[in-house]
């Protein structure tokens, strides 16, 4: 088909809805059609100069404080809490500490506070009352660090714990008697007061375990002391002794009486033949049986 006429008009095309807009829209500017008025985010330059130094001169304080900072303390806020507590713990001296075996002060307040077998409190009671504290600058050690410094003063002095059940089925823990007294015997404060014998009172002034008859007379031979110093010469338990009267006696067991040591002793009886060449020695049957419980036990010792 071949049209003559100009087309001077366009119909609409079907399915659009939306005119396209007229040409001065174009002509708007972006400020205009987001609707924020221009200048908003735009600051002016400021005039006031001085006021620029002082702020380029706390930057520059700030930085050389930085910059002055020992080295140690930065690597120290790098490293975790529980590490440098562990250190802090492990490198403990008596030349370095006045407190020692504990840290510093804080380190024996805790332990104090978080007390000991059936007193002990709960980790989060101590925390509370740990935070309490810090209102009056006092800053405790945490839990962990406690239970730290605590299992290193038990490898300090070699315990053992021993953990038993009772007849309730409630655990419960103590310490080695044997290790107990085997620290006091090394204890130079501690021996001096220590009673090794039994005492004869003759029954006055009776005040302490050791001059009890139980431990005077009915102890057994094996938990009895073995020997004694006198006149700087040794003396052991069942070994034949000649006195200065030539009477030769038998010590059974020592004790003291009125500072004094004294020993019972078992006198045996001496028979011979008519020319001696044999000579025969009497004992009790009781003093035998108590040379022999004394004989098994240093030997299963």
């Amino acid at each position: 088909m071949i049209v003559d006429d100009t087309i001077d008009q366009l119909g609409t095309v079907m399915g659009d809805d939306n005119p396209v807009d007229d040409d001065d829209s174009g002509n708007e500017t972006e400020d205009e059609v987001k609707g924020f008025p221009p200048g908003t985010f735009q600051v002016e330059e400021s005039d006031d100069e001085e006021a620029e130094l002082n702020w380029m001169d706390f930057v520059g304080v700030a930085a050389g404080q930085i910059n002055s900072e020992p080295e140690d303390l930065n690597e120290s806020a790098d490293s975790p809490l529980f590490q440098r507590e562990e250190e802090t713990i492990a490198n403990v001296r008596p030349e370095t500490s006045a407190w020692y075996p504990f840290v510093n002060r804080e380190y024996l307040i805790g332990s104090l506070l978080v007390g000991y077998l059936h007193k002990l409190i709960s980790r989060d009671m101590y925390h509370i009352i740990r935070s309490v504290l810090t209102l009056h600058h006092l800053f405790l050690p945490r839990w962990e660090a406690l239970r730290m410094m605590q299992r290193k003063i038990r490898e300090m002095t070699n315990q053992t714990i021993i953990e038993e059940e009772t007849v309730f089925g409630q655990p419960v823990f103590g310490l080695n008697a044997k290790e107990l007294i085997r620290d006091d015997l090394m204890n130079p404060l501690v021996v001096p007061h220590m009673d090794f014998l039994p005492e004869e009172t003759l029954g006055k002034n009776v005040y302490k375990s050791s001059q009890s008859a139980k431990w005077l007379k009915h102890m057994l031979p094996d938990l009895r002391v073995q020997m004694v110093e006198s006149n700087q010469k040794h003396f052991y338990t069942y070994e034949p002794t000649k006195l200065l009267s030539s009477e030769t006696v038998i010590p059974i067991f020592f004790y003291t009486q009125q500072t004094k040591i004294f020993a019972k002793c078992f006198s045996p009886v001496f028979k011979s033949n008519q020319d001696q060449s044999k000579i025969q020695i009497e004992f009790l049957k009781t003093l035998i049986l108590m040379m022999r419980i004394s004989k098994s036990s240093l030997l299963n010792n």
